[in-house]
């Protein structure tokens, strides 16, 4: 990523939300997910409000293509909040981007339900909103929604033990030898998001070290 090989993180960060954007848009809303939490990360710690609003509609558009409408009505109410609190307003280009994703939104929860979770989001603080969109999505008790976005020509294969594609992906990596910062560098990751990614998988796995986890993905075909 040329952002990360110059050293300007504005840059990085940028490339990350909209490599997140189409991630999702090509089917992978978890890999984009992913890329998105990492850019709000960034652009919160750049102190760029209006970027940090952006990153967090975009998990919200995420959120409800993965079904989880309650998430995604706090998550719009947040990055609402954000944009009252400093006076931002959409661009044109926005407008038209997430308009039509906030209409679907609406729909897919009952009017007192989206209005109650809508206010709780937009009730919190930046930082609360940061540490919510950051964390484990709640279990949702309906499939994801398939009329939010246009059906997507791109499949998501099955994975083993609930691990997410990301998470395949590091494991993957891991699994060859390499260490943190090698493959922050081969998925343009912080070594900090990747130990992130790695302790889920240790969690999800039952394991406590890479060679277990190693192990696993030998015998899972990950590699």
């Amino acid at each position: 990523m040329l952002g990360r090989r110059i050293g300007n993180k504005y840059v990085e960060t940028d490339c990350l939300a909209v490599l997140g954007t189409v991630a999702v848009l090509r089917g992978d809303s978890r890999h984009g997910k992913a890329l998105l939490q990492e850019s709000l990360v960034f652009y919160a710690e750049l102190g760029l409000k209006a970027d940090t609003a952006e990153s967090l509609e975009g998990l919200a558009e995420t959120a409800g293509v993965l079904g989880e409408d309650v998430r995604a009505a706090r998550l719009w109410g947040a990055a609402e909040g954000l944009h009252e609190t400093f006076d931002i307003s959409w661009t044109l280009a926005e407008r038209m981007l997430h308009e039509p994703r906030l209409a679907a939104a609406r729909t897919q929860l009952g009017t007192a339900a989206w209005q109650a979770a809508f206010a709780e989001g937009k009730a919190m603080t930046s930082q609360e909103a940061i540490e919510y969109a950051l964390s484990r999505e709640e279990p949702s008790a309906t499939p994801p929604s398939s009329n939010m976005w246009p059906p997507s020509p791109y499949s998501t294969p099955e994975r083993p033990s609930g691990l997410t594609s990301r998470e395949v992906e590091v494991l993957g990596l891991v699994a060859t030898g390499m260490t943190n910062a090698q493959v922050a560098q081969r998925l343009f990751l912080s070594p900090r998001t990747v130990q992130r990614h790695l302790n889920s998988v240790f969690h999800k796995l039952g394991v406590s070290s890479r060679t277990a986890a190693t192990r696993f993905a030998l015998e899972h075909g990950l590699v």
